[in-house]
């Protein structure tokens, strides 16, 4: 967590044979571009669905710097996912327990979630994590689902620093952060139907049943894994998804009760 952010570097990358130079990296060390690559470029050099590239080094730099790319149709189905409680275990409503299973124990998955994210990952659907974690977390986020077997993501978490205001944000509720960082992938995929994926223990299901009336055509269900001791007929989930079709929104405990979603 006390990582240098490194503002003001450029990197250059070598992707598809081209090698392209990168914005400058802001305050928080963090960078933001769109590469267009051409349709032969793509197809000459895909691997399984993905493209790999890796960092330019100076010729003393032994390591390799490298990243994945997935190749992700305009239309079809995505799970757009929360990760604590939902994927792994973290007891998010215990603060004690939340800060152990973050910075002192090791990560365990919650049962049966890789499966299900396999099957429905071998159905050709996309996932994209998002979370109150900070980046700062991103490479043992990473690690953890790898190692568990879950598939291939893309990570929206969130930006702070230690050295300035945005440490307030880490503390903000999923209510204020997490509706923006989900519009901004349902945005990129206007023709992609989604499927929200998150638990009980703090605002997932207030914020996936605001989106559902705001993208209706987009979001096709929302599913709510129970980790506190509530049910469908309990106050919360009666005013949260008051009005909105049953069908489109499910709590469950065992993931495997969690059907293949089809599109509309």
């Amino acid at each position: 967590l006390l990582a240098d952010n490194e503002r003001g570097k450029t990197i250059i990358i070598k992707i598809a044979d081209r090698v392209v130079e990168l914005p400058t990296s802001t305050e928080n060390g963090h960078f933001e571009s769109i590469i267009v690559i051409s349709a032969d470029d793509v197809a000459e050099h895909v691997d399984d669905g993905f493209i790999h590239f890796t960092a330019v080094t100076r010729g003393t730099e032994s390591r390799v710097f490298g990243g994945t790319i997935r190749l992700l149709g305009p239309d079809g189905l995505s799970v757009i996912s929360d990760i604590d409680d939902t994927v792994k275990v973290s007891y998010v409503t215990h603060r004690k327990s939340l800060l152990e299973h973050t910075f002192l124990l090791d990560f365990v998955a919650a049962p049966g979630m890789s499966e299900r994210y396999r099957d429905w990952a071998s159905n050709d659907m996309g996932f994209h994590f998002v979370s109150s974690s900070p980046w700062h977390l991103y490479e043992p986020l990473s690690e953890f689902l790898d190692q568990n077997d879950f598939p291939w993501a893309t990570f929206s978490l969130k930006s702070i620093r230690f050295r300035d205001e945005t440490l307030l944000d880490l503390f903000k509720k999923g209510t204020e952060t997490k509706p923006a960082a989900i519009k901004k992938i349902l945005d990129r995929y206007p023709e992609r139907q989604f499927v929200l994926i998150g638990d009980s223990g703090e605002q997932d299901p207030e914020v996936y049943a605001a989106l559902l009336r705001e993208r209706p055509q987009q979001i096709l269900k929302v599913y709510i894994r129970l980790i506190t001791r509530e049910h469908a007929g309990n106050e919360r989930f009666k005013r949260v998804f008051d009005g909105i079709d049953p069908d489109c929104w499910q709590l469950f405990e065992d993931p495997s009760t969690l059907g293949l979603p089809s599109e509309r």
